[in-house]
C-alpha cells in the first residue's frame, strides 16, 4: 500500500510538471515562430516592392520564394525540435506560484529514485501542491504583440 502511494505520488508530480512543460513549450514556440515570421516577411515584401519598379524575372520570383519558404520552414523544424526539461517547468512553477524549490525538490529527488521516510514525506506534500496547482492561472494563454506585425505585413503581401 505504502509503495503505491509513493509510486502514485511520483506520478502526479511529473504529470503536472510534463503539463508544465507543454504549457511553456508551446507559448515560447508560438512567440518565436511568430518572432521569425514577422522577420522573415522582408525577403517577400522586398521582392514585391523591387518587382513593382525593376520587373524580375519569372524564375529568379520563384526561386527567392522558394527559398524564403525553405528558410522558415527550416527555422520552424528547428524550433519545434527543441524541448523543454522537467526541471525547467519545476523551476518555472516553484518561481510563479512562490513554491520556495518545493516541486523542483521533488524532480530532483524523482530523478535521483531516492527513497526516504524524509523524501516520501516531501515526495506527498509536493504531489498535494501540485494537484491544488491553477495551470491556466498560471500559465495564461497570450497573444504576442508582435503577431499583429506579422499579420499586417502579411496583409501588406497579399494587397
Amino acid at each position: 500500500m505504502a509503495l503505491e502511494n509513493h509510486t502514485a505520488n511520483r506520478a502526479a508530480v511529473t504529470r503536472v510538471l510534463k503539463t508544465i512543460e507543454r504549457r511553456l513549450r508551446f507559448d515560447r514556440l508560438f512567440r518565436e515562430l511568430i518572432v521569425g515570421f514577422s522577420l522573415s516577411m522582408a525577403v517577400p515584401l522586398v521582392v514585391v516592392f523591387w518587382h513593382l519598379f525593376s520587373p524580375i524575372q519569372t524564375t529568379i520570383f520563384w526561386l527567392i520564394t522558394l527559398c524564403w519558404l525553405l528558410g522558415f520552414c527550416s527555422f520552424t523544424f528547428w524550433r519545434l525540435s527543441q524541448k523543454g526539461s522537467l526541471t525547467q517547468a519545476a523551476t518555472s512553477v516553484d518561481l510563479r506560484a512562490k513554491l520556495k524549490d518545493e516541486l523542483k525538490s521533488a524532480r530532483w529527488f524523482i530523478s535521483k529514485s531516492t527513497s526516504s521516510p524524509w523524501v516520501e514525506a516531501h515526495l506527498d506534500r509536493a504531489a498535494r501542491t501540485a494537484d491544488k496547482l491553477e495551470i491556466v492561472e498560471l500559465y495564461p494563454r497570450q497573444i504576442p504583440r508582435n503577431s499583429f506585425v506579422a499579420i499586417g505585413f502579411f496583409v501588406l503581401l497579399l494587397t
